[in-house]
């Protein structure tokens, strides 16, 4: 099944892709009825943003990389390393 977009939610709530983005973003923007109806059909089409998207738009990943010594023992000697 393929991912629900911000388009298919604006053409079933007829608003624009605008309107949703402000509806997930920035709800203030736009009428408490029609907020609510564009979310409404977000959860009946099981809408779920994609992450990687959000992560390109947003410039902001909320990834950490860790790297670890090969040698693991040596760093467990020290708990404070």
């Amino acid at each position: 099944m393929a991912r629900v977009t911000i388009k298919e939610i604006a053409e079933r709530a007829g608003v624009s892709k605008t309107a949703v983005s402000f509806a997930f973003n920035d709800p203030s923007r736009l009428s408490k009825a029609t907020a609510e109806r564009i979310l409404q059909v977000a959860r009946e089409l099981g809408y779920a943003p994609h992450p990687i998207a959000r992560s390109l738009s947003t410039r902001r990943t909320s990834v950490i990389g860790v790297l670890v010594p090969q040698d693991v023992a040596t760093m467990l000697e020290n708990p404070f390393f």
